[in-house]
């Protein structure tokens, strides 16, 4: 009797005491790229006094992260989690969840699958390196067998079997991109069946509760609002509109969102905020390193160098300057622009489901007059490109995108990425290929000495012409690009001449990239012509 007499005076209370159930549902969100912050909240009517208050429906991943949970008018005394799934316990064998299984059995071996083919294919390649490697040593052996048709045999064996591995190794890097753009869609696959699967399991596979001891002084109406974090993210993508139509050319910039979450819970009617700040970011700078700089004789230097056993190199540390350190470092921008924005909320409410597929959002339109030419580098291509210069005057910074679709007069073309375009900054995209223009770079004459195992010669001459047609039937601003080469060493010499004389030297503070501006009218070609002589001394080789 004096036990429960004393239970009654610390806590009059509890004896009767309620419990209250509250079923929480999402309310809004703040997605960041790498997470987001969800906010669930419920009404609950809260007499006085001390009680319980039971959150029922939460996922046992919320036990391991995290929680800020307001309740006003009351003080929370006490929480506890209460895991369902305490046991190992097999899942029923329903024939709903029997077939979920062997879907993701089925894409988890699809997504193998592929991966063993992008294995498989850069196998090809690495074989085509060593033969290369291998071919190399070769053409540089010091014990050449004798004989004009025995050298010229092997030259030619040489040459054929090295054009063959080169052509392996470009194969080899064709089907591994090819076979690498199909990875993201069968990761995806396996992701939703995944999730699939989730859904088919009973509560006390995956559902936990809360438990809050509660203590309110007054009755009251309150709001309970619990933020935590979860899985998802969201990332810019545009629509680039280009009107060539208009005297001058207008570019629009369609802004959008992905946002794509898997917590397991849809997201209906929630005020959503996005960010473009990372939850994983640094928070405090890297400390500058010390630096320990130290002078030695050279000849002991040289000396040690030779060195190979680890206790001579042990013995000799405090002669060796420390390695940098080579520091990856997180970026964390808070930026706001109309429409695209690191922190963006929207004015209306927003519906996102739960199972990991991305959902679009607009984020409104940007305006720019653009400038537009025609980029010709007949090193590689023949036909020119539509580039389109900008700048932007929207006050605000565009921010990176690995998604953006490209339009011309209303037809798409292409997609692309857009990098980061600061306020008042100018950058230029590609639109794509300008088939009217063509491109031609014809080697008239070209002189490489000797062309075998063993060459003495010391000068290289090559005389080049470049063709460039317009064929659009309009008039198009031409920058054709075109390079020599360039060198730091004396000895080596390098001259050139071009006629006409290019307008650039040194493009775009590019050592060797000559650029030469052309005004080309519907149906005219011009020609450039270039040559170029390097010689250097006897007894050096080239490379």
């Amino acid at each position: 009797m004096r036990f429960v007499a004393l239970l009654f005076a610390v806590s009059p209370s509890f004896v009767f005491a309620d419990t209250i159930v509250a079923r929480s549902v999402p309310s809004d969100v703040t997605v960041y790229t790498d997470g987001a912050i969800l906010t669930r909240t419920t009404g609950i009517a809260l007499p006085a006094g001390r009680h319980t208050v039971l959150l029922p429906d939460l996922f046992s991943y919320m036990a391991d992260v995290p929680l800020d949970i307001e309740l006003p008018g009351a003080t929370i005394l006490a929480s506890e989690w209460k895991l369902t799934n305490l046991g190992p316990a097999e899942p029923p064998q329903t024939p709903e969840l029997v077939a979920a299984d062997a879907v993701l059995d089925a894409a988890k071996q699809a997504l193998q699958d592929q991966q063993d083919k992008i294995t498989a294919a850069g196998l090809s390649g690495s074989a085509a390196q060593s033969q290369i490697a291998f071919l190399k040593e070769l053409a540089n052996s010091q014990t050449l067998p004798d004989g004009i048709d025995t050298l010229r045999d092997l030259s030619r064996m040489i040459s054929e079997e090295t054009l063959s591995a080169t052509a392996a190794i470009q194969r080899s890097n064709i089907d591994v991109r090819t076979l690498s753009k199909d990875l993201k869609p069968l990761q995806d696959d396996v992701s939703r069946a995944q999730l699939a699967r989730n859904a088919l399991l009973p509560y006390d596979e995956r559902i936990a509760q809360l438990s809050l001891t509660i203590n309110v002084t007054d009755a009251q109406d309150s709001v309970l609002k619990m933020s935590h974090y979860t899985d998802a993210r969201w990332e810019p993508t545009y629509d680039l509109r280009l009107d060539t139509t208009k005297e001058t050319p207008h570019l629009t910039m369609e802004g959008g969102a992905l946002v794509r979450q898997s917590s397991g819970l849809d997201w209906t009617n929630v005020d959503m905020t996005l960010s473009s700040l990372s939850l994983s970011s640094r928070t405090d700078p890297w400390g500058p390193r010390s630096q320990l700089l130290r002078i030695q004789d050279p000849d002991k230097a040289r000396k040690f160098s030779n060195q190979t056993t680890s206790l001579e190199r042990g013995s000799a540390a405090d002669m060796i300057l420390e390695s940098p350190v080579i520091i990856e470092e997180s970026r964390s921008d808070a930026v706001f622009i109309p429409g695209i924005a690191a922190s963006y909320s929207f004015a209306h409410k927003v519906d996102v489901n739960g199972r990991y597929e991305d959902v679009r959002l607009s984020l409104g339109t940007l305006e720019f007059d653009a400038e537009m030419t025609a980029r010709a580098v007949a090193q590689g291509h023949d036909t020119a490109f539509r580039m389109v210069k900008f700048a932007n005057t929207s006050g605000e910074r565009i921010l990176p995108a690995n998604q953006a679709r490209l339009y011309v007069d209303g037809t798409v073309i292409s997609e692309t990425t857009v990098g980061e375009i600061v306020a008042g900054a100018e950058t230029e995209i590609g639109f794509g290929p300008i088939h009217g223009i063509r491109l031609t770079r014809t080697v008239l004459n070209r002189n490489e000495g000797d062309r075998g195992i063993i060459s003495r010669s010391n000068e290289k001459t090559e005389d080049v012409r470049i063709d460039v047609e317009n064929l659009t039937g309009e008039t198009w601003a031409v920058t054709l690009l075109d390079s020599v080469p360039h060198t730091e060493q004396e000895d080596l010499e390098i001259t050139w001449s071009a006629a006409p004389r290019p307008t650039d030297e040194n493009y775009e503070d590019q050592r060797g990239i000559l650029h030469w501006a052309l005004d080309m009218d519907a149906g005219e070609k011009q020609s450039i012509s270039l040559k170029t002589k390097i010689s250097w001394p006897d007894g050096m080789v080239l490379r």
